[in-house]
């Protein structure tokens, strides 16, 4: 018997579902507000949310939670900040949930709901090579750990963002092309979500250093790093015949067009 806690045969159930596809992921940055213009554009096959997009999109097809949120739970009682967050993990709604695994003990309904774990960190020039965006394999992709120190002191956080795994997803569904709105990793006009969400500040997690500006962006180190990651894997995207477009007109947007330039 496996002693794997995640379900991957659960994942990979599945595998190619939306084969030659195009998806939409909905991510909590500021343009998702308009994902539904973008949805009506592309009429994509298959939806998919992360985190709090699912307080303004209940019927997503899939919706990904993937960061251990049991430090969260705790807080939760008497931190108003942790207890919104659990109020996200709880909603249901989505056809499909995806979960961090050690989440599982957090849900109160667990239909549809599928365990995942990530896989990594890997720097973008050594993923392993038996790992594609068309197999599970033994988890989602987690990004590199973030290197800058000032910004996170001695935490080990990958970088990618949930938005990653979610195109890894979308991958394994089969998707030829895949589409981001909400990708904007910046605060636009001050804007941090599309939606009520706590916001970003200051914590154990992000010191003072993480907030910044790049190139008249109001973003993060964070943000930075996992747009650099994003755009250096995304050949391995390509090479399995997964497009990627993102409408964010954001960060990635920004440094897309400096490594063109």
């Amino acid at each position: 018997m496996s002693d794997r806690l995640d379900d991957p045969v659960g994942v990979m159930a599945h595998a190619g579902r939306y084969a030659g596809g195009t998806a939409l992921i909905v991510l909590g940055g500021p343009s998702a507000k308009y994902w539904q213009d973008i949805y009506d554009a592309l009429r994509p096959d298959v939806l998919l949310g992360v985190n709090g997009v699912n307080s303004i999109i209940p019927m997503l097809d899939y919706w990904l939670c993937i960061e251990n949120m049991l430090r969260t739970a705790r807080r939760a009682n008497h931190d108003l900040r942790a207890k919104e967050f659990m109020e996200m993990l709880q909603r249901t709604g989505a056809n499909v949930r995806l979960v961090n695994r050690k989440n599982m003990p957090l849900m109160r309904n667990r239909n549809d709901v599928i365990a995942v774990q990530r896989r990594g960190p890997f720097e973008a020039d050594q993923v392993p090579a038996d790992f594609s965006f068309r197999e599970y394999g033994p988890g989602l992709i987690k990004g590199a750990l973030m290197k800058d120190r000032k910004a996170i002191g001695n935490l080990k956080l990958p970088v990618g963002t949930v938005g990653l795994q979610a195109i890894h997803m979308a991958g394994i569904l089969g998707c030829a092309h895949v589409h981001t709105i909400g990708f904007d990793l910046c605060f636009k006009e001050g804007n941090h979500h599309a939606f009520k969400y706590p916001q970003y500040e200051p914590n154990n997690y992000f010191l003072p250093a993480n907030f910044t500006n790049y190139e008249g962006l109001v973003t993060m180190r964070f943000w930075v790093e996992s747009a650099e990651y994003l755009l250096a894997i995304k050949p391995m995207m390509d090479k399995v015949g997964l497009e990627w477009t993102d409408h964010s007109d954001g960060l990635l947007a920004l440094m897309r067009s400096q490594v063109e330039q």
